[in-house]
């Protein structure tokens, strides 16, 4: 799933990857190339928020971040590309909807990144800012390209596990080792 999210974001476009661990972090670590900036997340047992913080610590100069979750496999790279455009056209927050529900992934301007990591508590992440302050957020539809299906259980893996994959693998995915295959 991680492989899958680092492909993700890259063919969406975004030039750096960071991933953050928590339990797994050293079996996560093996799995990734030495072009994935990896961030350990002692808290995150703490929930979602110590997650999103140690990630946007980081950051720099990055004019905006793409938060992008593992557990929501089902996403298309056209969902990230969407983020971008939106932003690219002035959005300070730009949050995959679907059915016009807020979900999953979300990109983040510079501007915002204070914001996000003080409103971030427990394992609400930024939904707490992202009500606060409305008129940041864009609304970008996404129901064609991507599905907000989480995996939680092994029920939940082997069911997606018949779903059509938005993100294949290919021959030209550079420096992440073979993951099996999805079907």
């Amino acid at each position: 799933l991680v492989q899958r999210g680092v492909r993700l974001l890259r063919r969406g476009g975004c030039r750096g990857v960071t991933v953050v661990t928590g339990a797994a972090s050293e079996q996560v670590r093996a799995l990734l190339g030495p072009n994935v900036r990896v961030v350990d997340n002692p808290r995150w047992h703490s929930g979602m928020a110590s997650s999103l913080s140690a990630g946007i610590d980081p950051l720099g100069d990055a004019p905006a971040v793409v938060v992008a979750l593992v557990a929501p496999p089902l996403v298309a790279p056209a969902a990230i590309c969407r983020l971008v455009d939106r932003w690219r056209r002035g959005a300070l927050v730009a949050v995959a909807t679907y059915g016009g529900a807020a979900r999953h992934p979300i990109l983040f301007d510079a501007r915002t990144y204070v914001a996000v990591r003080d409103s971030a508590t427990g394992d609400r992440g930024a939904r707490t800012l992202l009500r606060r302050r409305p008129e940041w957020v864009q609304p970008v539809a996404c129901d064609d390209v991507a599905s907000p299906r989480d995996i939680d259980t092994a029920a939940d893996l082997h069911a997606l596990l018949a779903e059509p994959d938005p993100n294949p693998r290919s021959p030209g995915d550079g420096d992440l080792p073979e993951e099996p295959p999805w079907n």
